[in-house]
């Protein structure tokens, strides 16, 4: 029986829910994962084994850092690539001055109107399988926290940009959001996460070369301590 934390650099077109099922059957172990990726986003992926399932609560509070890709022109029914086109603008007619000023708008607190193909519950079922039965679910704005937003390229069709974000944050809708301000439409075609919280995408590992390792007996070297996540809580020592 294993215990710790794995930290899988997720590849694209595989569920979050698939990578905890191939990590439990591999180390047969309880497992979980601490912040779904959506099946075409990549990056860090923290899985629980054994008893540090215990701590997903704590990772789902914790900031993370993304790198995505914003594709102008067009919105999406997921406001993501795997949807289909809702609305669609010609010709461009923003400049990168205008992107950056908008770019202000979504820094620090604000609301967040979250995706309708989104894992959020409303009576008892998720936004997601609404939306896949034809049925627009009644979602509500949620206060959330951009801590920087940065633009890292720009050119006519695409920007790339990084954010640093509060927990609850979906980079889609800001995607989404920026393009419905910029009068031009917008959707998320990239999307890579490279931390969340503690865990950084230098520590993390394919799925692949997790199951290569398994098979040589060698996993428990990348499995990670338990309290791994709670290395940045201070430490409060106490004298008699």
């Amino acid at each position: 029986m294993h215990h710790g934390w794995v930290i899988i650099d997720k590849g694209k077109n595989i569920s979050s829910a698939r990578v905890v099922s191939t990590i439990k059957r591999l180390t047969s172990s309880k497992c979980g994962h601490a912040g779904t990726l959506d099946p075409l986003a990549t990056g860090v992926l923290p899985i629980a084994i054994g008893e540090a399932t215990k701590l997903c609560g704590y990772m789902l509070a914790t900031d993370k850092h993304y790198e995505f890709e914003v594709t102008w022109g067009e919105e999406r029914s997921t406001d993501d690539a795997e949807g289909e086109i809702v609305a669609r603008v010609e010709s461009l007619e923003f400049s990168e001055a205008d992107l950056l000023n908008a770019m202000e708008e979504f820094k620090g607190k604000i609301e967040q109107m979250p995706p309708q193909y989104s894992a959020l519950k409303l009576n008892g079922k998720k936004a997601y399988e609404l939306a896949r039965e034809g049925t627009k679910a009644d979602l509500k704005p949620r206060e959330i926290e951009i801590y920087d937003f940065v633009m890292l390229k720009h050119s006519a069709r695409h920007t790339q940009f990084s954010v640093h974000c509060s927990k609850g944050t979906y980079i889609r809708s800001i995607a989404r959001d920026m393009g419905r301000k910029l009068g031009c439409y917008g959707y998320v075609s990239e999307l890579r996460r490279v931390t969340h919280g503690n865990f950084s995408i230098n520590n993390a590992i394919t799925l692949e070369k997790f199951e290569e390792m398994c098979k040589k007996g060698a996993e428990q070297s990348v499995i990670l301590p338990p309290d791994e996540v709670l290395d940045d809580i201070l430490e409060l020592k106490v004298s008699d």
